[in-house]
């Protein structure tokens, strides 16, 4: 701005109050500007906290709804506690900001202000906005605290009173409701508490209303399995923000969430830069998740290749981000991560030790705190369950096999109850290894057929490959498998191949003319199958045209003519 550079050249040549007085009327004019930022900013440099807090009260909820709260926490650094304790909307917004940090204890002494401010007489005569405000914040608390039946009555009374034309409150309150009714379990609540959040942010031209909604309702159907779902909405949301031409911080849980299902997918290269790009979009925020998640992700992926060490380096960096700001909704991720990679350097100790803090003990003997029985068991939870077997496991021992074997059949039985799917599969999978380690291959084969028909639907392949060369020999002995089960066993077969024949994949393709793709290798396991080429384009999804050309491309390179040569030719080669 040449108003800008206008006030450094001034700002030189004054002291004092001088330099004061330039900065109220910088303030003024970027205010009369539409430019709040820097007009609260100069308010405070002119320690004009009158026209600062009127400012900050005025735009900075939206700002921290767009998830600026590092911004906003800089403001409120500077005014002084004797303004900010006059203010109903200054102590509402402390008490917001701490809360969206879950950070409960540094927002009760505002929140305690707060209940001090609104005595009976005083609350009726407050205006429908600023009420409203307090009643929703109130709602979210309850919540938190467990009361759900007196956090629904409390939101339903804030929604009878908002104005029609206050977005923030608005969207505040729909995104406490979806979160109450998702701890009652009741979906279809929940599902219609986030689209009308979505739909509010639609029609009021509200880009942040509409990116709490998708990106809330989509982290909910992910930690359900319905990854197709989850991608759809996630895709919606990356569509508003490229129509709208601005990258507000919030936006990166729906970058996060798009690279988390490509994850998933085991499409890595896209998982790579949708969750790159939600940590660089997320360095506004103030929040750390989307940057811890990218480093545990990244580390997944080094393990995955076999590369322990970088898989270390990754977690390390996780950490590290994870001490200047603590996040907010990924440390669980981040300790089971911990745990695969401690595992991964065949160490015990430190393993245990992660989740010693979370009540897991493991030395001298295991103790497991039980399954809290008060709630819903929630996905953060269930991490620390299944990282618990994941120890068992590796351990193998008689009789915390047995332990482990009834801890999985309690977890079992309370993720279905939440509908966790991605808990109940990563449950199946270690319960069929620790059964196969007992010598009930029956039971154990039994138990991936379940994991591989909740995985099938929604193309869920990692769960699988993350279980290492164990899970690929019980995915190869299963028998009588047919259809899309038989197609999908056979993809994360195909998937498998780079990570546990990496040396005889590569000394056959260099045999080879012209190596084959991943694709290719994909579709050849499926023909070994015996799947027809319709077969193996619905599993794969993709057309039959596309699985001709592949399959073109393979008899071309292995210089063949036939499915039966193919076949001959692979298994010549290792390929298969």
């Amino acid at each position: 701005h040449l108003f800008a550079d206008l006030l450094r050249d001034r700002q030189k040549a004054l002291h004092g109050s001088e330099t004061a007085v330039l900065h109220k009327q910088a303030s003024q004019w970027f205010a009369k500007e539409g430019l709040f930022s820097e007009a609260i900013q100069h308010a405070l440099a002119a320690q004009d906290y009158a026209t600062a807090v009127t400012l900050i009260e005025t735009h900075a909820m939206d700002l921290l709804l767009a998830w600026h709260a590092k911004t906003i926490k800089t403001w409120m650094r500077q005014i002084p506690e004797a303004w900010a304790a006059k203010s109903p909307k200054t102590n509402l917004m402390f008490a917001w900001m701490y809360l969206m940090s879950s950070n409960v204890s540094q927002a009760l002494p505002y929140i305690d202000r707060l209940q001090k401010m609104f005595d009976s007489d005083q609350f009726e005569e407050t205006e429908p906005s600023i009420k409203a405000e307090w009643l929703a914040l109130q709602a979210n608390l309850l919540s938190a605290q467990g009361q759900l039946e007196e956090s629904l009555a409390v939101a339903q009374q804030a929604l009878a009173i908002v104005p029609l034309g206050d977005d923030y409150v608005r969207s505040l309150i729909y995104s406490g409701l979806a979160v109450t009714y998702i701890q009652r379990n009741e979906r279809e609540r929940a599902v219609e508490a986030y689209q009308m959040l979505i739909q509010h942010g639609r029609l009021s031209g509200n880009l942040v209303s509409e990116l709490m909604g998708i990106s809330g309702l989509g982290l909910f159907a992910m930690e359900r399995g319905e990854l197709r779902y989850a991608f759809e909405l996630a895709s919606q949301g990356i569509a508003a923000v490229e129509h709208a031409g601005i990258i507000p911080p919030i936006s990166a849980a729906v970058y996060g969430e798009l690279g988390a299902i490509f994850y998933q997918w085991q499409q890595l290269d896209k998982a790579e830069t949708y969750l790159a790009r939600s940590a660089q979009v997320s360095k506004l925020s103030g929040f750390s998740d989307a940057e811890v998640f990218y480093h545990v992700v990244l580390s997944r992926m080094a393990q995955l290749n076999g590369d322990v060490q970088t898989a270390v380096q990754e977690i390390k960096l996780a950490e590290k981000v994870k001490r200047v700001e603590a996040p907010t909704a990924v440390q669980e991720e981040f300790i089971a991560q911990q745990v695969r990679v401690a595992l991964a350097q065949d160490n015990l100790a430190d393993a245990g030790a992660i989740l010693n803090p979370y009540g897991f003990l493991f030395q001298p003997k295991l103790s497991i705190p039980p399954l809290p029985a008060e709630r819903l068991l929630d996905r953060p939870t269930g991490l620390l369950y299944t990282s618990t077997l994941h120890i068992i496991l590796h351990q193998a021992q008689a009789t915390n096999v047995s332990a482990g074997l009834q801890l999985a059949n309690q977890l079992l039985s309370e993720a279905r109850k939440s509908q966790l799917v991605p808990v109940e599969i990563e449950t199946l999978l270690i319960r069929g290894q620790l059964l196969a380690k007992l010598g009930d291959h029956t039971a154990s084969q039994s138990d991936v057929v379940t994991a591989l028909t909740l995985a099938e639907p929604e193309g869920a392949i990692i769960p699988f490959l993350e279980e290492g060369s164990f899970m690929a020999n019980i995915l190869a002995s299963l028998d009588n498998l047919d259809g899309r089960l038989l197609a999908f066993r056979q993809t994360i077969l195909a998937a498998f191949l780079p990570y546990l024949h990496p040396t005889a994949q590569t000394d056959a393709n260099e045999t080879l003319v012209e190596p084959l793709s991943g694709r290719e290798l994909e579709i050849l396991q499926l023909i070994d199958a015996g799947l027809t080429n319709q077969e193996i384009a619905d599993a794969l999804v993709i057309t039959l045209h596309t699985v001709k050309k592949h399959s073109s491309n393979v008899y071309a390179k292995l210089g063949i003519r036939s499915r039966t040569q193919a076949v001959a030719k692979a298994r010549e080669l290792q390929l298969l």
